[in-house]
């Protein structure tokens, strides 16, 4: 089964997030990652060194793990100009994606298209803010106004 995987730059690029951040683990810089590319719309596949982490989702994160899986569904539904209402495309999309068994609920294809959401996302938030963030307090300031503003304008604006 496929695992969650970080860029290696990205790690370094959030180092000082992940040590100010009350125990901040690999996972929570991951997560940054994922959501601030599935809000913005921004999927990259994973080019050079990357870490491979756990193939589940770890406990802090599984009562959000739905919502997880939820946001990529609907943003690949968008990158793919399906709409929600052509239900054979919608279903063939959710197969795709979402195994329904196993420790992250996701298939192969599922789990890589995530990944390329979370380097997408890295890519997002080093594109808009330079320089690297300090601290987790500074970023998360930082990091709530880009989301929200990503929102707005990407696969899940109304």
């Amino acid at each position: 089964m496929a695992s969650f995987r970080i860029r290696e730059d990205a790690l370094t690029w959030l180092a000082d997030v992940q040590k100010t951040l009350p125990h901040g683990s690999i996972f929570d810089m991951y997560y940054f990652c994922a959501i601030a590319g599935l809000t913005a719309g921004r999927a990259e596949e994973l080019k050079g060194p990357s870490r491979e982490m756990v193939d589940y989702f770890v406990a802090d994160y599984k009562p959000v793990a739905s919502f997880i899986l939820g946001m990529l569904v609907v943003a690949e539904l968008r990158l793919a100009r399906i709409g929600f209402d052509e239900e054979t495309a919608v279903r063939e999309m959710f197969r795709s994606l979402i195994a329904g068994s196993g420790e992250n609920g996701l298939t192969e294809e599922g789990m890589k298209r995530l990944n390329a959401y979370a380097n997408g996302g890295y890519e997002f938030l080093a594109e808009n803010y330079d320089p690297r963030p300090q601290s987790a307090e500074e970023f998360l300031r930082a990091y709530a106004t880009l989301i929200e503003e990503s929102a707005a304008h990407g696969p899940f604006a109304c």
